[in-house]
């Protein structure tokens, strides 16, 4: 059955509010895809509502300012014909009204195209700059836009199967004047036009010319020529800039004081991590040794802690398998040798200094026995290069016979302090 008008306008609000619907998830999915904080599904659509109206109402009112120019010279206008008017009529009419100037049709699109970045710059908080507010915006409805041309393909060909809409009586439908080219008109130059648009826009300079007449007097004959020539024009663009800049530092300056209002309400949170390794139960080594034995300053030995921390922010997560590897980076064949060992792995969380780590080694894995007499233990610890990163290692190792090496730390160069070296043949073999 046919669509009567009132469906056909529920039709077009149903077509507005799914385009704004679809705007939003891209925005969500943009700022996602680009590493930035995604709004909210209520904020999304309260940005693009906000920016698509900003965008449509800069369009039409410079186009607008663009099209009384251009009356009584390019443009015929219908007694009466208003700014609404010009908003209900299509874009296409209007794309060729506009071009009766050459470069002025893009205008309007460069004023809208700069508005709709300094908005989603605001909305999205100052988090990001111009141009990346402005490549979001752009790629947000260039998406939207491919969608819903999509889905009206598929509503054309839905309603192309419909039966057509029969005319009402009562005669043919009386044609709303509009804008159109004057026939007998002639494209203006962009001299021409800069000249009209001074005369439409001068009554509304009149008061700021007015209130400046004190100041501009005193001026020289011809900086009063410029001015009155299109110079109030520059002024005005270039204060209307400086306020934009101002706001954008204000809002910046807000943010910030709300900000750090916000971190000092915030109490600091302290984890306690119980370190303490106990090396009592690990004097005892239940394995045979392997092919390769451990000398730490030419002491035989074997290792029964190993102790991962990373010494840099934002390093990779530790694992107790890496434990190995790293010991081979400290002394080739210290991670093959203490397989047969098979040493406790702790993981401790990040020491960015490589004497803070050797301290909370030493406080948090004591030998047992009395301190400064001979003993089986010997603590080693340094760091460890791997790339761009520096991962502290600590090692307990138990001695064949006691000595007083104590603890070994800051260690830059671990083959000074630990080898590997194959265990002598027995007597008779």
């Amino acid at each position: 059955m046919p669509l009567s008008p009132a469906q056909q306008y529920l039709l077009v609000l149903a077509f507005w509010g799914l385009l704004i619907l679809v705007a939003a998830f891209m925005l969500r999915r943009v700022c996602a895809v680009f590493s930035e904080d995604s709004p909210s599904w209520s904020r999304a659509l309260f940005m693009s509502v906000v920016v698509a109206a900003a965008v449509f109402f800069t369009f039409e009112f410079s186009s607008y300012l663009i099209l009384l120019t251009m009356s009584d010279t390019a443009v015929a206008l219908p007694p009466g014909y208003g700014f609404w008017n010009w908003v209900y009529e299509p874009v296409g009419l209007k794309w060729a009204v506009l071009g009766r100037v050459p470069f002025v049709r893009y205008l309007p699109i460069v004023f809208a195209v700069c508005v709709a970045g300094a908005v989603q710059c605001i909305l999205l908080e100052l988090k990001v700059n111009f141009r990346r507010s402005l490549f979001y915006f752009v790629t947000q409805w260039l998406l939207a836009a491919a969608i819903m041309a999509a889905v009206t393909a598929g509503v054309n060909l839905l309603l192309a199967r419909l039966p057509a809409v029969p005319a009402p009586a009562g005669g043919p439908p009386v044609a709303r004047p509009g804008v159109r080219p004057d026939p007998h008109g002639q494209d203006m130059t962009v001299g021409q036009f800069w000249g009209k648009f001074q005369e439409v826009v001068d009554p509304y300079l009149s008061e700021v010319k007015e209130a400046m007449e004190p100041v501009t007097q005193l001026l020289p004959e011809g900086v009063r020529r410029v001015l009155d020539g299109g110079g109030w024009l520059v002024i005005l663009a270039a204060a209307a800039l400086l306020a934009l800049f101002w706001t954008r530092r204000a809002l910046q300056a807000l943010r910030k004081f709300f900000r750090r209002r916000r971190r000092k309400k915030k109490r600091p949170t302290y984890v306690s991590v119980d370190l303490h390794e106990d090396l009592t139960g690990l004097e005892t080594v239940y394995t045979e040794e392997g092919d390769n034995r451990i000398l730490v300053k030419g002491v035989p030995a074997r290792i029964r802690l190993v102790v991962l921390s990373q010494g840099v922010k934002g390093g990779q997560r530790l694992t107790e398998e890496m434990a190995d590897s790293l010991l081979d980076r400290a002394c080739p064949g210290l991670g093959e040798a203490a397989e047969a060992d098979y040493p406790r792995v702790r993981l401790w969380p990040l020491y960015p200094s490589p004497g803070g780590f050797d301290l909370a080694f030493a406080q948090n894995v004591r030998p047992p026995g009395p301190r400064g007499q001979q003993s089986p233990w010997v603590l080693v610890s340094g760091r460890v290069q791997v790339g761009a990163e520096k991962i502290n290692v600590g090692l307990a190792l138990c001695t064949d016979s006691p000595t007083t090496l104590g603890h070994l730390k800051g260690q830059p160069r671990w083959h000074d302090v630990l080898s590997v070296t194959k265990p002598p043949a027995p007597a008779g073999a």
